[in-house]
């Protein structure tokens, strides 16, 4: 009436293997998704930061050039953005100093500018 099954266990040999290749797999597949996520993350961060907004002055431009030129060379943005948050570009303070450049001369004067960005 009852029938008898015959199991068989795998030699140990066999079970390591497979255990040790499910592993490797599963490990090698988890590492490429989390790499497209974070590059996908960076350019997203990255393209939010740059994002101009109509009616921004032209001095501006030539400030958010020179950063991508540089963030090109060596990606800073996503700490800076972490650590900071993103600018406000089309509220810019842009202010004008007039420094002297010898401490006694009072007609060769360096026009120096500055630029103080919103960080939210």
């Amino acid at each position: 009436m009852f029938m008898k099954f015959n199991y068989h266990l795998p030699p140990p040999r066999k079970l390591c293997l497979l255990i040790s290749l499910s592993v490797l797999v599963f490990a090698a597949c988890k590492k490429m998704d989390t790499d497209y996520d974070s590059i996908q993350h960076t350019q997203s961060i990255t393209q939010k930061f740059f994002t101009i907004p109509s009616k921004t002055d032209p001095s501006i431009l030539k400030v958010i050039n020179e950063i991508k030129k540089r963030n090109n060379n060596k990606e800073f943005i996503t700490a800076f953005v972490k650590q900071h948050g993103y600018p406000v570009w089309n509220k810019v303070l842009i202010g004008k100093n007039i420094k002297p450049r010898y401490e006694n001369s009072f007609t060769n004067a360096v026009n120096d500018s500055s630029i103080i960005a919103y960080i939210v």
